[in-house]
C-alpha cells in the first residue's frame, strides 16, 4: 500500500489522472479508497480533446471503500491518452482518498502525465 499514489478528492470534486498509452499494452489498475467515490475510464485520441468529446471506456460506476485492494485490467486498443476520473459526490464535506497504481502487464509502471499535481501524494518506490 505504500507504494500506491494517493489522490485527495474534496466533497462533491472530481480528479482526473491522464495516462498516455501505447496500442497493445495492457493496464492494470490497483486501487483502494478509504469512502465511497465514482470512478470511470475515458479515452481521447489527443491530450487536448475537450473532456465532453471523451469515449467511455468505463462508464461512472460507485466504488464502495473497502479496505481491501482492486484489480482493474484495460487493454489498450488503441494508441493515445486515458483518463481515470474520481468523482468524490457521496460525501457532504470532508475529502476522500483513492490509492492508485497503474502497472503495464510487465509490472513497469505508468506514470500519470499530470502525477505531479498538488493534489497527489507520490507513494514509496519499491527497491
Amino acid at each position: 500500500m505504500a507504494a500506491m499514489h494517493r489522490i485527495s478528492t474534496p466533497a462533491g470534486k472530481t480528479r482526473t489522472l491522464t495516462y498516455y498509452v501505447e496500442a497493445g499494452t495492457e493496464l492494470q489498475f490497483y486501487s483502494q479508497n478509504e469512502s465511497d467515490l465514482t470512478f470511470a475510464l475515458y479515452y481521447s485520441e489527443k491530450e487536448t480533446t475537450p473532456e465532453e468529446e471523451y469515449e467511455a471506456l468505463l462508464p461512472p460506476i460507485q466504488k464502495c471503500a473497502l479496505p481491501a485492494i482492486d484489480l482493474y485490467n484495460q487493454d489498450a486498443t488503441r494508441t493515445g491518452y486515458y483518463h481515470l476520473r474520481l468523482t468524490n459526490d457521496a460525501a457532504w464535506l470532508f475529502p476522500s482518498t483513492f490509492r492508485v497504481l497503474v502497472h503495464e502487464k510487465s509490472g513497469k509502471e505508468v506514470q500519470a502525465l499530470n502525477q505531479k499535481e498538488k493534489w497527489i501524494k507520490q507513494g514509496v518506490k519499491v527497491k
